[in-house]
């Protein structure tokens, strides 16, 4: 009689050999040949046999397995690198929309369309406007023209606008515009430029989306007097790929501004727009102005030998001693 012992059931094994009608349990894992003597093998048939044998077996099990295997290998092998965000893709703003007369703008840059310096016009203030598609709620035909109307801007986008001059005097204040402030809805530059007015600002900035290749964003605007309602600059940028920057050391991981083209060609439309501004306060001439001093000059101080002023002390609460 041969005993096989197996890890801590060995003693067990071995109780049990003595005993004829013994039946002995083994993992199917192991499929190690233990008999003992008297007893007879009774394997039952492995997994694959069953398959072979049942193929709804086959069926269930590719079922249960394949979906795991496929999340599993998505999960550790697949992951690819998240895509930058998309850029805009809806309707866009051409020159002729903007500039009554034909100009030539480099991608990034502005140009003068005010022929003559001005005069007075800083310090002042500048209202900004941006232009969105007007909704429709029939489909639009693509052969029909595109309406434009005049759009909100969000406080964290109107920040930048509004701390763009914080740090240049000749700039009053910055307006920011929205639809509320024309007397009728629509885009027309001159009601638009009207509004500004109305808001006390002397300049009138008025942006909207630009034509650009795919993958890239362009913005381009035009800077118009309020006074006279007549354009000023035209001024566009343009961002795309080449303009993606390293995020920071202290970036959150959902924050993709870096790699954004939307977000990139705000901050360099932004930037024209400041040396614009900067070009347009060089060419202004100055009005000279004569005004009354708010400060007494030593002439008008009381003489040494003459007496103090009195100074009367008022109580503003009853004496209650």
């Amino acid at each position: 009689m041969r005993t096989c012992v197996i890890g801590h059931l060995g003693a067990r094994l071995a109780a049990l050999a003595s005993d004829r009608k013994a039946r002995i349990y083994v993992n199917r894992t192991e499929r190690l040949p233990i008999t003992v003597e008297g007893t007879r093998r009774t394997d039952s048939p492995s997994g694959a046999a069953r398959m072979r044998k049942n193929p709804r077996h086959s069926a269930r099990f590719l079922s249960a397995v394949v979906p795991c295997i496929v999340t599993l290998g998505v999960a550790v092998g697949c992951n690819e690198p998240e895509r930058p965000p998309a850029a805009y893709a809806g309707p866009t703003l051409a020159s002729g929309d903007l500039s009554p007369e034909p100009v030539s703008c480099p991608p990034t840059g502005f140009v003068m369309i005010e022929r003559q310096a001005s005069r007075g016009r800083f310090p002042g203030a500048l209202a900004v406007a941006r232009l969105v598609p007007a909704r429709k709620d029939s489909p639009r035909d693509d052969s029909s023209p595109i309406d434009w109307q005049l759009g909100a801007i969000k406080e964290e986008k109107a920040t930048y606008w509004n701390s763009l001059f914080n740090t240049v005097s000749d700039i009053r204040e910055v307006v920011v515009l929205d639809g509320l402030a024309l007397e009728k809805p629509g885009a027309d530059l001159t009601e638009i430029a009207a509004a500004a007015r109305r808001m006390k600002a002397d300049l009138c900035l008025i942006w909207g989306p630009g034509n650009a290749e795919p993958l890239r964003a362009a913005l381009l605007g035009v800077i118009m007097d309020a006074e006279l309602g007549r354009p000023v600059a035209f001024l566009q940028a343009e961002a795309g790929p080449e303009d993606f920057e390293e995020p920071p050391d202290d970036h959150f991981e959902e924050d993709r501004r870096h790699e954004d083209v939307n977000y990139l060609v705000a901050r360099k439309f932004e930037q024209q727009v400041k040396d614009c501004m900067f070009e347009l306060i060089s060419r202004d001439q100055r009005i000279p102005t004569t005004l009354p001093s708010p400060w007494r000059s030593i002439s008008t101080m009381p003489a040494a030998d003459q007496p103090p002023i009195p100074v009367y002390v008022l109580p503003n609460r009853p004496a209650g001693w």
